[in-house]
This record gives C-alpha cells, structure tokens and sequence, in this order.
C-alpha cells in the first residue's frame, strides 16, 4: 500500500532548491539562526543543560557535531537533542500561529547538527531550515492536535525534522520517504509534558523528536525501510493522532501555489514567556508606566481578556496560579504580568528573583 501523503512530502522535500528562495525567505532564516543561537546560549547554565552536556559527552562517533557554546563533539543525534533542549528551554525562541501553535526554530538546531556531521554548505542548511519550518507550519496550520487527542507539538516536529535533515544529508526522494516513515511510526508525545507543574522535559519534548529525526535519516540512508502506510494506513497517523484523515494545507511553491514561505510569518519573541502571554506583557508595561507603577503591592487586582487557547495553557490549571517550577512560571500568565507590574520587566532570571526574595 502506497502513501500520498508520504510522496507528497518526500516530492516536495527533494524538488526544493535554495534557488527557489527568495532573497528575504535566506534573510529572514539568518535572523532567525542568530535569534535561536542567542536563546540557546543563554540557556547554557541551566540545570537541564548541563546535565545534557554531560550526557552529551559520553558518547563520540566519527560523523560527530558540536555542543553549542562549547568544543564538546558528540553524536549528530544527541548533539541535536542537547542543542535543541538549550534552545527552547527559555521559551524565548520564535512561534508561529496557525489553527494550532508550534515553534518552528526548533528545527534550526536539529538541522544544523546534521548540516555540521555531514559537511553541508550554508545554502544547503538554509534550504533544510526552510523546507522543515514550512512543513511543521503548514501542519500548524492544517489541523489542531489536541482536537485529535492528548498529542503534543513534537508531533508535527517527528514530520518536519526529518526531511529537513535529510535535505542536508543529501537523500534522495526514496530515502527520505523512508525517514518520514521511520520517525513518524514512533512520534506521538503526549501532551501531558505542558500540563500541571511543568518539568524539564517541557523543553525537551521537540528535540527528542529532532534526535529521532536524525536517527531515522541515518536509517534511511543505509538502506532501512518504514512502514508504507504511515499516515494513510488502518493504524497509522490519520487513525492515532487526527482521529481521520486531513489534507495537509498547500506548501509554497506546490504546484500553481506562490505563497509566501511560512518561515516569513513566524515572530520573534520579546519576553522569555509562553507565546500567548507575549500581548498581556506588553499591556502590563504599559499600564505600569502609565498609571505609575513602582511596585506590585500598589495594584489590588488586574483583569485580563484573553481567548480560549491562551486560557487553556496558561491560566486554566491551578499550577499556572502558584507555579513552582521555572518551567511552569514562563507558562502562567498570572506569573508573568505580576512580574512585569512588580519588578518592570520579564526576563530570563525572573524565576531567581522570585527564589531570592520569596516574592
């Protein structure tokens, strides 16, 4: 049994160029590299980071890449997973907003872990970094997760990582139909890592489907084979994570369809926080500058309109009201705006403050 959906995506991984982008589509993955780099680095000190770079440093391979913002080389895999977890960790990297939420710079560290083992060029990363952030998007944009069941954003990351790593390793059309399937047939993470007190693995979630993605183009392009029917199949995506079949939204430059490359509508953050509490921040600011705010002990109570999503991942659970985890405090918009009335600012250290001075 053949897969549509499979060939679809492999055509369309293999046929892409770096001709085919325009002059503003190479810019704007530039900034965004500079933009996840500095996200990353600014994670390096935190817990999970370090254990990761410990971890990391077990293991070595010949085709190896670089931990970032050290000499450390490790496998393509785990150098992609411990580099991804670094980049995402802050919450600060960029998002995209579609009819569900991703944040497609998580492909950038997978891509260039890859882009590194294999010797490829800048064009070559660019194009990978563009091929996985339309594909992810237009997943986003396609259909809904949590409307199919407990499913997390690492979900659409176990499509995208894949063949955009397999556009720098070189693989041809057949091999990368083979990588989608490998990485999709064990892909589905659970939502569960956002709810609740969230842990560390809030940040890890993506680059472990990244690392999948990798270990399933090595795969592919040595030869071995995944299920033919992935998405299409009696067991496969269509029936496990969308509960039915879905037409995945046009991708530029698919037939007669010249839409702008979905890397150009993706935004970068201005605070560390959840991308739904980014336009509650700014409010507050304002509101503390217009009304004279020094402290948060001059205000009694703050209102805030939202939507339902917004509400649902960062408001609707006890714990976004008395976060204890760090993690869990860059997904509570109740923490963030008192943050922002409080102390004037959202930053990466806000969640030490609130330790050193028991606010």
């Amino acid at each position: 049994m053949s897969d549509s959906t499979v060939e679809r995506l492999a055509s369309y991984s293999s046929s892409l160029e770096y001709e085919d982008l325009p002059q503003e589509v190479a810019h704007q993955t530039k900034r965004l590299i500079i933009d996840s780099l500095g996200c990353g680095l600014g994670a390096f000190n935190t817990e999970p980071s370090k254990s990761l770079r410990d971890m990391a440093s077990i293991f070595s391979s010949n085709i190896s890449a670089t931990v970032l913002g050290t000499r450390l080389r490790t496998t393509p895999d785990f150098a992609a997973f411990t580099n991804g977890t670094m980049v995402r960790y802050l919450d600060f990297n960029d998002s995209y907003g579609g009819k569900d939420t991703a944040h497609p710079s998580d492909n950038i560290p997978i891509v260039m872990a890859a882009a590194e083992a294999y010797s490829s060029s800048g064009k070559d990363l660019i194009t990978g970094i563009v091929l996985a952030y339309e594909v992810q998007s237009a997943w986003a944009d396609t259909f809904r997760l949590i409307d199919g069941g407990p499913w997390d954003q690492a979900v659409y990351a176990a499509i995208s990582t894949p063949v955009g790593v397999g556009k720098v390793m070189g693989l041809t059309e057949d091999q990368l139909s083979h990588a989608i399937r490998l990485s999709v047939v064990q892909g589905l993470a659970f939502l569960e890592a956002r709810r609740g007190q969230i842990s560390h693995w809030k940040a890890c979630a993506v680059p472990n489907s990244g690392r999948n993605g990798i270990f399933a183009a090595m795969l592919a392009e040595r030869g071995v084979t995944g299920p033919p029917a992935i998405f299409e199949g009696d067991h496969g995506f269509f029936i496990g994570a969308t509960r039915g079949r879905v037409d995945l939204e046009a991708l530029t430059n698919e037939g007669e369809n010249n839409r702008d490359f979905r890397i150009m509508k993706s935004c970068i953050k201005r605070f560390p926080a959840g991308f739904y509490s980014q336009t509650a921040i700014e409010s507050a600011l304002e509101a503390r500058e217009v009304l004279g705010i020094n402290s948060g002990k001059q205000v009694r109570s703050v209102h805030v309109r939202t939507f339902q999503n917004a509400i649902r991942a960062m408001a609707g659970d006890p714990s976004r009201w008395h976060p204890k985890t760090r993690e869990t405090a860059d997904h509570s918009i109740p923490y963030v705006i008192a943050c922002a009335l409080h102390f004037g600012y959202v930053e990466p250290k806000h969640d030490l403050i609130q330790r050193k001075r028991g606010w």
